[in-house]
């Protein structure tokens, strides 16, 4: 099933229609490469307004991968189901599909949509609402050997859904039980860190720009003390200037009111190269 899924990432990915991984199988991903033992099902995370799109490509789906588009009534979202599981759904126990795929192991793939609003988006399930810097851009993720689109930062994104102990699996009758409790809500404000050098290349305004769609707080530390910004935005809504001389380091970001960071070096690759309080991160910052 997992090829069948793989299969269909492709199809909608040539079709340019965006969608990342989630839940068990964003977790499985991350912590062990593999999907979940007692997760077997595919979530992925959609655009809604993307879903006729999506609807219009079922024959092909069906071709490619040997999936069909189904909408569970139980569940009330949109799933790609094993096209032969589904005969058999349909001829055993009819309007039962979410009982009887999951005793048929790995067979369908599940759609949640989300809605772009502002810097958020708003998923299916209100509780796990995001950023829209977790995929614009999005990331890659590897499940056994295949590689399907993901959230950045998703180390991040997994404290939220399953809390600050998401490496530590639980069987999955103890998280049903606690998943509400675990659940760690957004943070209300996030901000950002843009370290750059006054009068530099046009690429640092373009950064800050961007970087102000995505985040409450932009902070750009300028390497000159006065700040010349002659060639950076002018100080606007969320963003700020200060001179800066130093080492960026957690504490410093914290002073600042910024979780994120990116660096000169990796300037050309917006928009945030940086998850500096998570273990995992690309990189570490010193303390």
């Amino acid at each position: 099933m997992l090829a069948r899924a793989h299969r269909l990432s492709r199809l909608l990915q040539q079709q340019r229609l965006i969608h990342w991984i989630d839940f068990g199988a964003l977790l499985g991903s991350i912590r062990t490469g593999a999907l979940l033992p007692d997760d077997p099902d595919i979530d992925f995370d959609f655009l809604e307004s993307d879903l006729p799109r999506l609807l219009q490509l079922g024959d092909e789906i069906r071709h490619v991968a040997q999936l069909e588009l189904y909408f569970d009534p139980d569940a009330r979202i949109l799933r790609a189901v094993a096209v032969e599981v589904l005969e058999q759904n349909r001829q055993a126990s009819p309007g039962t599909l979410s009982t009887f795929s999951r005793i048929a192991s790995l067979c369908y793939v599940d759609f949640y949509p989300c809605t772009h609003t502002g810097r958020h988006l708003l998923h299916f399930y209100p509780r796990y609402n995001f950023r829209r810097f977790f995929i614009e851009p999005l990331g890659i993720a590897e499940i056994s050997g295949f590689e399907f689109p993901a959230p950045q930062h998703a180390e991040d994104l997994l404290v939220n859904r399953y809390g600050k102990n998401w490496k530590t699996p639980l069987p999955r009758e103890r998280f049903e039980r606690l998943e509400a409790s675990l659940i760690r809500p957004m943070d209300t404000t996030i901000g950002l860190f843009i370290q750059t050098v006054a009068g530099t290349r046009a690429s640092s305004a373009s950064i800050v720009h961007l970087a102000d769609q995505y985040f409450d707080r932009v902070v750009v530390g300028v390497v000159e003390e006065p700040p010349t910004c002659d060639r950076l935005p002018q100080p606007a809504n969320g963003v700020h200037f200060v001179p800066f001389q130093n080492r960026v380091t957690l504490a410093f970001l914290r002073s600042l009111g910024c979780k994120y960071a990116t660096l000169p070096e990796i300037e050309d690759h917006p928009p945030f190269a940086w998850t500096p309080d998570v273990e995992t991160s690309r990189h570490h910052l010193p303390r």
